[in-house]
């Protein structure tokens, strides 16, 4: 029987991958295939569909509160065809294990999510959403949500909007070492009519040190963005702050005039950077 590898294992209660995913789900692979498994690991673009496989295994990796105590590792397998759990389990994993798995970045850009939730959760209109209301997807041509990408790896980040909109695109870099973390990739970009409902490039980018879990964000509205102040380092140009709070309220922070007019919509994935698989 067929089996298929989940696209990404997950750390914690998050859909950032864990630490040195690609060589872990290659592992998992070599183990299961000496069981008798047929096992197929899906490209990273499909969204992990794929055809004519019976079953799928997802793991997810958890650290215990208590740092030094050991950790679990639980998996489940689904039947693709009902969407029926099949089988599950849960395993301890040592702490040194359970805290290598942890992706670098891990706890800040859970501060970034908790921070964007935050705000969408305040500034969500209050009168009844009628089904035309601005709308943007954002994606990359490695994957259409989480990614995982490796040194080297060129990726294009594309958009698409409903309405003719203004673009900002924030960046969470996985440390400071470039002289800052949260980077404004573009500012305030207008998608025209033209543009509308097709997809549109953001940029291409090369993988590059540091690795670990980034997050790209996109925030459409209908007038252009706010100014923000930023440091502008080599090719970067970042935000002066290196709290998640503070950037995603000056990223986000609304114009000054035509509030009552104003349609926004926002969308991030995360991107998991790695070393070059030997």
């Amino acid at each position: 029987m067929d089996l298929q590898v989940a696209t990404w294992v997950t750390y914690r209660n998050s859909l950032q991958p864990i630490a040195q995913s690609t060589a872990f789900r290659q592992e998992l692979k070599q183990l299961l295939e000496q069981m008798g498994w047929q096992v197929i690991i899906p490209a990273p673009n499909t969204r992990g569909l794929v055809e004519k496989v019976s079953l799928t295994i997802e793991g997810t990796a958890w650290k215990n509160a208590d740092a030094s105590s050991n950790g679990t590792f639980q998996t489940t397998v689904h039947n693709r065809d009902t969407g029926d759990m099949v089988g599950s389990s849960i395993v301890s994993i040592s702490a040194e294990l359970t805290t290598n798995l942890q992706p670098n970045n891990f706890e800040e850009i859970t501060k970034v999510e908790e921070a964007v939730a935050t705000y969408n959760m305040k500034t969500a209109p209050k009168e009844v959403l009628t089904g035309d209301e601005l709308k943007v997807d954002v994606w990359t041509n490695k994957g259409l949500e989480q990614s995982i990408l490796q040194e080297g790896d060129e990726f294009i980040i594309y958009c698409e909007v409903n309405k003719p909109s203004y673009i900002r695109l924030l960046y969470v870099l996985a440390d400071d070492s470039a002289g800052g973390r949260y980077t404004l990739l573009h500012d305030s970009t207008y998608i025209d009519e033209t543009k509308v409902g097709k997809p549109v490039s953001l940029g291409e980018f090369v993988v590059l040190p540091p690795f670990g879990s980034e997050k790209l964000i996109v925030l459409a509205q209908s007038t252009p963005h706010e100014k923000v102040d930023f440091i502008r380092k080599g090719p970067y140009k970042f935000l002066d702050t290196q709290e998640a709070g503070e950037a995603v309220n000056l990223a986000f922070a609304p114009p000054k005039r035509g509030l009552a007019e104003l349609e926004r919509d926002t969308m991030g994935i995360s991107v998991s950077t790695e070393p070059k698989l030997q």
